[in-house]
């Protein structure tokens, strides 16, 4: 399959073991690689020594908007692209997931570019395979959600539906774009839901690296659990929270549980 002169990539959840075949064919015939803040250093190692790699960062309007037509990153694309060299776009994640792939990739196109979108293994799935967590389970749940935490406050009326599916569907939750004060907006509008104390919480940091590690808590919790280990700077910066009420239990569990309640 030809590679476009253009493309936006997916990187997975940080460690380069986890690229796809297609990602790394853009990385190595890249002329110039382009990466923000979020996506982590050690995938930086494996690119070609005759590549160009340059850090560009995002700028955001006080609403916390991304304000696409005014990008650094975006203009620094267009140079290049306009000096006929192959570039490369990279996120953490997958390149539709947030971090405004999709804008970009709309304006490259209104320019008359043709950028490829790469697709990488989003942090929520990520987190599930790495850490052995449920997100389906067969008599317990035919699905979860994904739900991007970074403006918890302006999203508060879909709280509720997210708790109903929650609490009746056994529905995980998956939130990432986690910030540190959002554990306590997280906890009262759920609580405030009925949701009770618990119900188990996983806090998963610095997936596929490391110092990868699965910190176990529950809603009642949470917070206090949080604001601890944000003092001794022990969260992360990049760090996936699922909730669910089945999400540590095994297979074998189920199978126990169904022949005690026979």
């Amino acid at each position: 399959m030809k590679l476009q002169q253009i493309a936006i990539v997916g990187t997975g959840p940080g460690h380069p073991d986890f690229l796809t075949k297609r990602a790394l064919d853009y990385l190595e015939n890249a002329d110039v690689v382009l990466y923000d803040c979020l996506v982590d250093k050690i995938l930086l190692s494996i690119i070609p020594k005759n590549v160009q790699i340059e850090h560009v960062e995002k700028q955001y309007r006080k609403d916390n908007q991304i304000n696409i037509l005014n990008q650094e990153i975006l203009k620094k694309m267009f140079q290049y692209l306009d000096e006929g060299k192959r570039v490369v776009r990279i996120k953490p994640g997958d390149s539709m997931n947030y971090n405004s792939g999709g804008m970009e990739s709309d304006f490259l196109i209104s320019k008359g570019y043709e950028p490829e979108l790469v697709p990488g293994i989003p942090a929520h799935l990520a987190a599930a395979n790495l850490l052995n967590l449920n997100l389906t389970e067969i008599n317990q749940s035919n699905g979860f959600v994904s739900f991007m935490a970074d403006e918890l406050n302006k999203d508060e009326h879909l709280i509720s539906h997210l708790a109903y599916l929650l609490k009746f569907g056994n529905v995980p939750i998956c939130f990432y774009g986690m910030r540190i004060d959002s554990f306590s907006t997280i906890q009262t509008l759920f609580q405030a839901n009925e949701i009770p104390d618990n119900m188990p919480i996983a806090i998963c940091c610095d997936l596929s690296l490391k110092k990868q590690s699965l910190i176990r808590t529950n809603m009642g919790e949470c917070v206090d659990l949080i604001q601890i280990l944000a003092n001794d700077n022990k969260i992360p910066k990049h760090f996936v929270v699922i909730l669910g009420k089945h999400i540590f239990k095994s297979y074998v569990d189920f199978i126990n549980d169904s022949s005690s309640e026979q």
